[in-house]
């Protein structure tokens, strides 16, 4: 489904209830593959500033009588990251659950299942999405770093520690002592968000591993862009574990403590576009320096 051309051309008046109805109907028809390929297209149409035009009142008068979304989205409430805007869709084609740092709970995994058993075509993508310069993920890797002196972390709040303790896996806490930047801290926190869900919830464990709901960690960066990471699910005793594919498909721990060590690769883009099979608009360079912390507060 080729978006870009299906909006090619077209006026605000030529974009009419009836048109939605055709295009909402034809997007809902599509796997899970397929929809990541419009996300990827609406990502590059963002960052480029070619937009496709949208009718805000036809698109709700279609939606009025109920809605129908195929993608699911798992991402911080960061004020920042829009994602109707950056991956330039409609109303009600992305069901979104935001929580600071992007950090799994009850409240996401129940959402997600309802997107499965209840919307009348089901969830069949699930982009669980982490950003640059995360304020939680920021706070748990200044908190990781500071366990090494016994040094105090604390945020000042009760329910902001526990926001901080999801990210603070001991995998998590590992791979940043080892050295790894945020950008590669913010991946590994998508990858463990996934293997919680997934551990959770047997309706979306089942999903994904018979192929039903395709589920694509991202990342955003500032300039827009939008890095998709394939993955591949193998079923294990205790859940679920979720293996970054690359030539070297070693279950993601070295590949990020290799892709992301501070100062690895100076200012250029991170190796991990070839290492983890990246794709999307461009490549986003790491730009932390060897031990550098964030002067941001979480």
């Amino acid at each position: 489904m080729d978006i870009t051309k299906i909006f090619e051309g077209k006026a605000l008046t030529d974009l009419t209830p009836a048109f939605y109805a055709d295009y909402y109907a034809q997007r809902a028809q599509l796997s899970g593959e397929q929809l990541e390929a419009t996300l990827v297209q609406g990502n590059e149409r963002y960052t480029s500033g070619a937009p496709i035009p949208k009718n805000f009142a036809s698109q709700m008068e279609v939606l009025m009588n109920g809605q129908d979304p195929v993608v699911a989205a798992l991402a911080c409430s960061d004020s920042r990251f829009k994602l109707d805007y950056m991956f330039d869709t409609n109303l009600g084609e992305i069901f979104t659950v935001l929580v600071a740092g992007g950090s799994s709970s009850k409240a996401a995994v129940g959402s997600f299942e309802y997107g499965g058993l209840h919307l009348p075509n089901s969830i069949k993508l699930l982009v669980v999405i982490g950003h640059e310069d995360c304020g939680a993920v920021n706070a748990a890797r200044k908190a990781a770093l500071a366990m090494v002196d016994g040094s105090a972390t604390k945020t000042g709040s009760r329910d902001l520690e526990h926001v901080k303790s999801k990210i603070l896996t001991p995998e998590t806490i590992d791979v940043i002592q080892s050295g790894v930047c945020v950008k590669g801290v913010t991946i590994m926190h998508t990858r463990a968000v996934i293997e919680t869900m997934l551990f959770k919830s047997q309706t979306l464990r089942e999903r994904a591993l018979c192929g039903d709901l395709r589920i694509v960690p991202v990342y955003l960066s500032f300039s827009g862009a939008a890095e998709f990471f394939p993955i591949e699910l193998a079923r294990k005793p205790d859940g679920v574990s979720v293996i970054f594919k690359s030539a070297d498909p070693v279950g993601s721990r070295r590949d990020i403590v290799t892709a992301f060590k501070c100062g690895a690769h100076g200012n250029g883009a991170c190796p991990v576009a070839k290492r983890l099979g990246v794709h999307g608009s461009m490549p986003i360079p790491c730009t932390s320096a060897p031990g550098a912390q964030s002067q941001r507060r979480f």
